[in-house]
């Protein structure tokens, strides 16, 4: 990994970046999977997002299988405002809570049998 990453992120890349290796967390969050990469280049990625986005976000181990980057509820929002208008719309599905999905599934069937 360059030492130079943060000069390279953009607000289109970081998005490119989620809909390859993020996901949506239960906890109202998103995680980026970064489990190729070494603790000190993760710590890097890390410190560049707070300092380009301004975005919280901390390390956690997984499982003895790396390391992810893990994207704190209080940042969520503001992450999901600079990486949804790049979003392919097939790749939508990994911003949204599951329960809102549901919940949109849920109302549109019961107005379907009325």
């Amino acid at each position: 990994m360059p030492k130079g990453i943060a000069s390279l992120l953009s607000p289109i890349g970081l998005a490119v970046w989620f809909m390859d290796d993020g996901a949506f967390h239960r906890s109202g969050g998103y995680l980026i999977n970064t489990q190729c990469f070494t603790i000190a280049e993760c710590d890097l990625l890390r410190e560049s997002l707070r300092k380009i986005f301004n975005i919280e976000n901390i390390t956690r181990h997984r499982d003895h299988n790396g390391w992810r980057l893990y994207i704190q509820v209080s940042s969520a929002k503001k992450f999901r405002e600079i990486i949804e208008p790049f979003m392919l719309k097939e790749m939508m599905y990994k911003i949204k809570s599951p329960v809102e999905t549901t919940r949109k599934l849920l109302t549109f069937a019961v107005r379907m049998k009325i």
